[in-house]
């Protein structure tokens, strides 16, 4: 139920406005605001998209840290993930933020051996740095358990099905202006 979601995960209660990473701005009788992406999610149990869509802006949270993945992938920090891969996490996750809740800065020494070669390579956006270096962790994972990146993204396997999921919705007609926009991004 949408509206649910939206209450609960949105915002604090008796705030009127989701949160600022939420994709689930839908509200009853109101269009989601010019401009922006919408997507429909697979539904795991049905298979089929759900009827009410998720609408992401275009110009916030999710357009910054494709950029700052395609400023890394373009000086061969990270490897490419495929423009479907990013579309599927932000259908799993919901959010504008792919699910990302920051990286554990721990100073092992991987870590910082790679957080000064980003900076070296001219990254100065500090919040840009850490989500490159947690991009870095997740692919390095995923290559060590020889697994894709997608598993590793949640940490667990039981998430395979909503990914699977997600990969039918982005085949349906409606959802073509999304993943395009994805394509569009990491061209």
């Amino acid at each position: 139920m949408r509206l649910r979601e939206f209450i609960i995960e949105g915002g604090q209660v008796g705030q009127a406005e989701p949160g600022p990473t939420d994709a689930r701005k839908w509200t009853p009788n109101k269009p989601a605001p010019a401009g922006w992406l919408q997507a429909w999610r697979g539904d795991v149990r049905t298979g089929a998209v759900e009827t009410l869509p998720l609408s992401f802006n275009p110009n916030g949270q999710l357009t910054k840290l494709l950029s700052a993945y395609k400023w890394a992938r373009d000086r061969k920090l990270l490897p490419a993930i495929s423009p479907e891969t990013w579309a599927q996490l932000a259908l799993v996750e919901g959010r504008e933020d792919f699910g990302y809740n920051g990286l554990v800065l721990d100073n092992r020494p991987q870590q910082r051996k790679f957080m000064d070669q980003v900076m070296q390579a001219g990254m100065t956006d500090y919040l840009n740095l850490y989500w490159i270096v947690f991009l870095h962790e997740k692919l390095a994972t995923a290559q060590r358990l020889k697994i894709p990146f997608y598993r590793v993204w949640n940490g667990s396997s039981i998430y395979q099905t909503r990914f699977n999921a997600q990969a039918t919705a982005l085949q349906d007609p409606k959802n073509k202006p999304f993943l395009d926009w994805f394509k569009q991004q990491l061209a």
